[in-house]
């Protein structure tokens, strides 16, 4: 644990996690595991939503 041992739980997946592996938002002040935002960003980027579905489904 490269953090000092300071562990932080994610909102998203429910894990605890070392503080180095989270990432924080400005200026809501969110903070979410880097595993996590990484996943999001990448739904976005694919048109996929949080639970899976292209964006072309949930218009349906």
């Amino acid at each position: 644990m490269s953090g000092g041992g300071l562990m932080i739980g994610c909102r998203v997946c429910r894990r605890e996690r070392d503080v180095e592996d989270m990432q924080q938002f400005v200026p809501c002040l969110h903070i979410f595991c880097k595993d996590c935002v990484k996943e999001y960003s990448n739904r976005l980027k694919d048109g996929t939503s949080a639970d899976g579905q292209s964006k072309q489904t949930q218009a349906v």
